[in-house]
């Protein structure tokens, strides 16, 4: 187990559920592997927002994992009771009385920018467990997994409007993706918090399940994918992916198709099946 920490408390403001830090509790994020899941669990309680040092803990995490061929599938979740807030609103706060604050804030939203965008196109499956809450950059930390498993009563949400900002972590892009250019315009211009009951009903999530079942249907997933071998999961996520990049989605098919089949342990599951079947 790999743990990394800092410190922070937090008020809401209505329910867009900003966070304000303090120095009061530890608070830290925890990297295990178990098999061929890698799991990333955010714990700055009490609502998982982030400060300059976690978006760096999580970055290194990242980078750890993408260098990691022995990882299948990549978890991500929460301690407590929210998934995550986003940037912590003390940051925001020190900015306004700084004289580079500016500067800061545009820097701080790149690297937030950055790190999430580095999680979207690790080479492997990707699952966000959400629970409780995630609004502002914890609903673009889960947009930028591959698939979302969401509390039905979980409260979500882009509402950076409401402090007259958007979502500058890849937000507005990937909920355009998830459920269509005219659904994300009305979602984010106004501010709108909702169920992940509607999440699912939007094409947001992939799953719905009952708040005391999220973890265990996150867990079971990743240990259903992890099965399969990882050069077949590399392939398939990066045939799919090919849309967004322009690529030649059919010729990877093709490519990978030639690539697989001579594969040791791709040969071994096909004489398995066919033994079976026999």
């Amino acid at each position: 187990m790999r743990i990394l920490g800092h410190y922070q408390t937090r008020a809401d403001i209505g329910e867009t559920l900003i966070a304000v830090a303090t120095d009061k509790e530890q608070t830290l994020i925890h990297y295990t592997i178990e098999g061929r899941i890698a799991c990333v669990a955010l714990d700055r309680p009490p609502v998982n927002c982030f400060d300059e040092s976690q978006l760096a803990s999580l970055a290194g995490i990242v980078d750890e994992i993408a260098a990691n061929s022995s990882i299948s599938v990549l978890l991500i979740r929460a301690e407590g009771k929210r998934f995550c807030a986003g940037a912590d609103i003390k940051l925001l706060e020190d900015w306004t009385k700084q004289a580079d604050g500016f500067a800061q804030q545009e820097s701080f939203a790149a690297k937030l920018q950055r790190t999430f965008a580095r999680i979207s196109s690790l080479p492997i499956p990707t699952i966000a467990a959400v629970r409780g809450a995630a609004t502002g950059g914890g609903l673009e930390l889960a947009l930028a997994c591959d698939i979302r498993i969401f509390d039905l009563d979980a409260r979500v949400g882009l509402t950076e409007v409401r402090l007259g900002l958007l979502p500058g972590a890849g937000g507005t892009q990937r909920l355009a993706a998830a459920v269509g250019r005219n659904m994300a315009l009305r979602l984010m211009l106004r501010g709108e918090v909702f169920s992940g009951r509607e999440a699912v009903s939007l094409g947001l999530a992939e799953f719905g399940e009952r708040e005391g079942d999220v973890e265990a249907r996150a867990r079971a997933l990743a240990e259903e994918i992890s099965q399969w071998p990882r050069s077949a999961l590399v392939a398939i996520k990066a045939c799919v992916l090919a849309q967004d990049g322009g690529s030649d989605g059919y010729e990877r098919e093709i490519t990978a198709t030639r690539m697989l089949a001579r594969e040791a342990e791709t040969q071994s599951l096909i004489a398995d099946f066919f033994s079976k079947k026999g």
